[in-house]
């Protein structure tokens, strides 16, 4: 009984680890298009400014 208990408990704490570390690289992953998606937006803005001064 007391095992079984333990070995739950146990399997709880390893069950909630693993959702936040998935939802850390879910999060992670997010910012990292967010970051690119914004980086590129940028990058293009930057070459529509060039084209614009010339």
């Amino acid at each position: 009984m007391d095992t079984a208990k333990l070995k739950n408990k146990n399997f709880k704490n390893v069950a909630a680890k693993l959702n936040t570390n998935i939802e850390r690289m879910i999060m992670m992953d997010f910012m990292g298009w967010v970051a690119l998606s914004y980086l590129q937006n940028k990058k293009t803005e930057e070459q529509r400014i060039a084209e614009l001064s010339r």
